[in-house]
């Protein structure tokens, strides 16, 4: 027949491929293959996120870059830091870390930790991994929502510790997690399974050793490091005390009894209505509130705050001066912490030459009559202002009368001031907050006695310069990855 004779033509016609779409078709095969083997093997996905490594001034952090082997010392404001790369703080106290979504840690001296990943993931979930090598480091770790968002410091091979919003202390070297707001979680993996975890809450601490499954909560107690960071209504600080003033810690600095109104601890208040309400925090454990001898019928144990009326009505308020001492007990009995707080009742308002009030107004202490005590600062500089020069603070120390309950700094108490002794002394340091470089420092000391007036007071001007000493060795942004 004569189609046998006619070439066979094929169903589907060949049709050329553009070359473009050829090379799409790898570019697109080449990234999804690379994204794939990162998930599988490094799980290393989603936008890497900017974390500032902050230095103080005239301070030095030591840095092992991508890619090197040795490390670089830094003195720079700040500079980006990168997945991978080590940070050794040395003698150097309060450089940070802050993180692309408001988080922060900060370094104490002696302590080294590896930035393992900084990462945006999908839907704006975090994925931050910090690996902690020694020393301490307290952490403010900012609030997120999304139940995937990570933020892991990690200790060992095995333990986690993990936090959706709080802030804490770690102590490597002690083994030790100590909370100040929000939750902890501890946890230890084996084989990437969990087989331990426990939460630690505020006011708690927890030892993460090798035996952290017969580790128990305890209480917590605080240190240096600790109480330069914990959230205050004062800023933290400092004091060293001599051996002529060593002695007991003032009752409840640990645990402290904290006035929120109509004032703070110490505060003197005037007002001009009442009933006036007494309000504020207690420390975890307290089973009664004790104020003035009389134990507070409406608070239960467990509960975090108490409230106390005081009114002429229940002859708790009288006209003139009304002192309250607040007091919190555990189920032993035993004294967690107390407070004070002094309200002066008039209901013309008045006090101190005539000033009327419109409701209530919280009083410098100054303003108590008769001061009869004394108070000196004796150093540094014999009291006198001055520059400061090449430093990083100094030790404020002075004297004061022995009627002195306590002695109040920029209208911080010292803790470790015994009340009686004579000689004081306030350290003064960047690393603290009490210390700003490149501005006007002044310093108010007060001297009070146990009814809450103001023996005497002094002042001194320190002016630190915002740069002092050779720069020859800072090492700026933009140079420190040259």
């Amino acid at each position: 027949m004569a189609f046998f004779g006619h070439k066979h033509t094929p169903y589907f016609r060949k049709r050329k491929v553009h070359p473009l779409f050829i090379s799409l078709l790898i570019i697109a095969g080449g990234v999804a293959l690379f994204y794939l083997i990162q998930f599988l093997f490094f799980g290393q996905t989603g936008e890497v996120a900017e974390v500032k490594l902050n230095v103080p001034p005239q301070n030095t952090v030591y840095v092992q870059f991508s890619g090197e082997e040795t490390y670089r010392s830094v003195m720079a404001s700040s500079i980006k830091l990168l997945e991978n790369e080590v940070v050794q703080s040395r003698n150097t106290a309060n450089s940070s870390l802050e993180f692309f979504e408001k988080s922060e840690l900060y370094l104490d001296t002696k302590t080294e930790i590896r930035l393992v990943k900084s990462r945006v993931q999908s839907g704006d979930t975090r994925e931050i991994r910090v690996r902690m090598n020694g020393g301490k480091i307290w952490a403010d770790v900012a609030l997120s929502l999304n139940p995937r968002s990570v933020f892991e410091i990690q200790l060992s091979s095995t333990i986690f510790i993990t936090s959706k919003n709080g802030e804490f202390s770690v102590d490597y070297d002690k083994s030790l997690v100590k909370v100040a707001k929000g939750n902890v979680r501890i946890s230890k993996q084996e084989k990437g399974t969990e087989v331990f975890s426990q939460d630690v809450g505020v006011g708690q601490q927890f030892e993460f050793s090798d035996n952290i499954e017969e580790k128990a909560l305890a209480i917590l107690t605080e240190d240096d490091w600790f109480s330069a960071h914990a959230p205050r209504e004062v800023p933290p600080a400092s004091e060293e005390v001599s051996s002529e003033e060593s002695g007991d810690k003032t009752l409840g600095e640990e645990n402290p009894v904290k006035i929120l109104v109509p004032g703070k601890n110490n505060s003197v208040v005037l007002i001009s209505k009442e009933p006036q309400k007494i309000s504020g925090t207690v420390p975890r454990g307290t089973k009664k509130v004790v104020i003035n001898d009389y134990a507070l019928s409406k608070f239960v144990e467990g509960d975090k705050e108490f409230t106390y009326i005081a009114s002429v009505k229940f002859e708790s308020l009288i006209l003139g001066k009304n002192v309250y001492v607040i007091q919190a007990f555990d189920k032993n009995d035993t004294l967690l912490g107390k407070a004070e707080i002094t309200i002066h009742y008039d209901p013309e308002g008045k006090f101190e030459g005539g000033d009327t009030l419109g409701g209530e107004k919280e009083l410098d202490a100054t303003k108590t009559p008769e001061s009869t005590g004394k108070l000196e600062i004796t150093e540094p500089n014999k009291g006198d202002d001055f520059t400061a020069k090449d430093l990083t603070g100094f030790d404020l120390i002075g004297t004061t009368s022995s009627d002195t309950e306590k002695i109040l700094v920029n209208d911080y108490a010292l803790s470790k001031y015994v009340p009686g002794n004579e000689k004081w002394t306030y350290k003064v340091r960047i690393e603290f907050g009490n210390l700003k470089a490149g501005e006007e420092n002044i310093y108010e000391v007060k001297a009070v006695d146990k009814n809450g007036k103001v023996l005497a007071k002094d002042f001194i001007k320190v002016i630190f310069p915002a740069k002092t000493g050779s720069e020859a060795n800072v090492i700026t942004p933009e140079a420190a990855r040259q």
